[in-house]
């Protein structure tokens, strides 16, 4: 069963607008300021990754999200 790569795009369009406001903030952050738990705000950051729409930069404990932006 493949699952759509997109299920939420509502949340994960807040998140992405986070990402774009605050470059750099780590999963819980994001968690706290979407009123959710870290483990759906991965899920959020994680499809957000697979579509190349963020990346996640620095070490596993303090590194965080950024947008990438479109390449010209």
């Amino acid at each position: 069963l493949q699952l759509p790569l997109v299920a939420e795009p509502l949340q994960e369009k807040e998140v992405l607008k986070i990402i774009k406001q605050y470059p750099g903030l780590n999963s819980s952050k994001i968690a706290e300021l979407i009123n959710k738990s870290v483990p759906t705000a991965k899920r959020y950051l994680n499809s957000l990754v697979r579509l190349d729409l963020i990346e996640f930069r620095g070490a596993q404990k303090n590194g965080g999200y950024y947008w990438n932006s479109p390449k010209r």
